[in-house]
């Protein structure tokens, strides 16, 4: 069975390199602040904002400063890890999955896109029907699935997924253009 910590080791590396000063930073164009990969903005309750916004302060504002400290505090880490378990990995069953390889796939894209966008994807590799709830057949159907197609198949959706967000996007004049690479390079590694 597929084992979370596995999964989120990776995210971690995928987030901010493991690296105790990107923990927490502030992505060009957002609003908030992105702490190991949880997004201020569409988290605004899951994460105590407050006491990181407080830290930042007494840290003078040195976001690297504040970064390495709130990646050495047990409670924040215990949310950051807690929010990536229950409202990812465990919403959509990633430990009834045998592959590693194939849970890791999703947990990344569920992370990156939603919980149904990753579901969608991979429904449409294994070829069962498009609903985004992971249930009875498409876990079946994931478990007999070679991994190895899989995770090229997947890929490939994904970075089709990426273009139409992209293309999408620009039509209501929001340029994406300096996330293709990385967003394509980080589909391709997982």
């Amino acid at each position: 069975m597929a084992q979370f910590n596995k999964a989120y080791k990776q995210l971690q590396d995928d987030e901010f390199s493991s690296i105790p000063e990107r923990f927490l930073h502030k992505n060009k164009g957002e609003k908030g602040f992105t702490l190991g990969g949880i997004y201020e903005v569409a988290n605004p309750n899951k994460i105590d904002w407050g006491f990181v916004k407080s830290l930042h302060l007494m840290c003078g504002h040195d976001i690297e400063r504040t970064s390495k400290m709130l990646f050495y505090d047990d409670v924040i880490q215990s949310q950051v890890y807690g929010i990536f378990e229950r409202y990812y990995w465990d919403k959509i069953r990633l430990s009834e999955i045998h592959s590693q390889r194939i849970a890791s796939e999703l947990f990344d894209r569920a992370v990156l896109s939603g919980r149904v966008v990753a579901v969608k994807i991979a429904q449409r590799v294994i070829d069962v029907k498009v609903d985004g709830i992971l249930g009875e057949k498409t876990l079946k159907a994931l478990n007999c699935y070679n991994e190895d197609l899989f995770d090229r198949q997947y890929d490939d959706f994904e970075e089709e997924f990426i273009e139409e967000v992209i293309k999408s996007k620009a039509k209501h004049g929001i340029n994406l253009e300096r996330y293709r690479v990385g967003w394509r390079g980080r589909a391709r590694r997982t």
